[in-house]
C-alpha cells in the first residue's frame, strides 16, 4: 500500500509510526515542515525501506522561511527523491504571509530546476497560482495534496499532467467527494494526512489506505483490485523519471 502524505514527525510517538508503516510494508512519505526538521528526522528512518522523508518548506510556517531554513533547503535537496510539504495558502489562515510564501515557493522550484523529485503541494486557497508557477518553471508533474479548491480546475491540471492524493477525510464529506468525481484514476494517489484525519474515532495511520481505497472504488464504480494496480503504477510513473536521473 502506499500512503504519499504523513506529517510522521506530529505523531505523538513518531518512532513508532514509521515502525509501523515499515512493519506492514506501506510505502509512507514522511513530509516536513522545515528543512531544519527534515535534517533532524532523517537519521531515524536511513535505514527504512519503504519510508522516506520529504524535505518540506510549509507555506503556513512562512515566518519561519529565514535565510537559514532556505540554505538548508538547498544543501538538503540531492540528499532525498522526495519534497513536501511545500507550497501556497491564500486561505484566511495564510493571507497574511502571502508574499512571503510565493517568494519561497519560487525559491523552492528554482531550486528544483533539472532535479527531478517527488514534489507534493500545498494550494489551498492558491490552486490557480500554484498551477501557474508550476507551468512557468516547466516543472514535472507533481501532486497536489487534499485539494479542496474550485472543482473547475481540476482538468487544467489534469491536462498539465499533475496528480491528487486522497486522504479519508475528503470521501467524508460531500464537497471532497464531488471533487474525487472529477479525478480520474490514472491521475490518483492515497494519502492519509495523519495525524490531522480521523478515520472511525481515531487519529488516521498509514496502514488505512487499503479503507481508503475500497471506498473510493465503491465511489466511482470500479474493482478494488484493479484500483491498487493503477494507483500504484501511477506512483511508479512519477518515481521513474526521478530513479532514472540517479543513474
Amino acid at each position: 500500500m502506499l500512503d504519499t502524505h504523513c506529517h510522521i514527525d506530529q505523531y505523538p510517538d513518531p518512532l513508532a509510526i514509521a515502525e509501523l508503516a515499515e512493519r506492514e510494508k506501506v510505502t509512507t512519505i514522511g513530509v516536513t515542515t522545515l528543512p531544519s526538521h527534515f535534517q533532524e528526522g532523517r537519521e531515524f528512518v536511513k535505514n527504512f525501506r519503504y519510508v522516506r522523508l520529504a524535505l518540506g518548506l510549509h507555506p503556513l510556517a512562512a515566518s519561519q522561511h529565514t535565510p537559514r531554513e532556505l540554505l538548508l533547503f538547498k544543501q538538503l535537496l540531492p540528499s532525498t527523491a522526495f519534497v513536501g510539504e511545500v507550497g501556497l495558502d491564500f486561505s484566511r489562515a495564510g493571507k497574511a504571509t502571502a508574499t512571503r510564501q510565493v517568494a519561497s515557493f519560487q525559491y523552492v522550484l528554482e531550486q528544483m530546476q533539472g532535479r527531478p523529485r517527488f514534489l507534493t503541494l500545498h494550494s489551498r486557497g492558491a490552486e490557480t497560482r500554484v498551477l501557474t508557477m508550476l507551468t512557468d518553471y516547466q516543472m514535472p508533474p507533481a501532486v497536489f495534496h487534499w485539494y479542496s479548491g474550485p472543482v473547475t480546475h481540476i482538468e487544467d491540471i489534469q491536462a498539465a499532467g499533475h496528480y491528487f492524493s486522497i486522504n479519508p477525510a475528503m470521501l467524508q464529506s460531500e464537497n471532497g467527494r464531488r471533487i474525487i468525481q472529477q479525478i480520474i484514476p490514472d491521475r490518483a494517489l492515497l494519502e492519509s494526512d495523519g495525524p490531522y484525519v480521523q478515520l472511525n474515532n481515531r487519529t488516521v495511520l498509514p496502514t488505512d489506505g487499503e479503507q481508503t481505497l475500497i471506498r473510493l472504488a465503491t465511489l466511482w464504480g470500479t474493482d478494488a483490485f484493479a484500483l491498487r494496480a493503477q494507483i500504484q503504477s501511477n506512483f511508479n510513473s512519477l518515481m521513474r523519471p526521478i530513479k532514472d536521473a540517479a543513474k
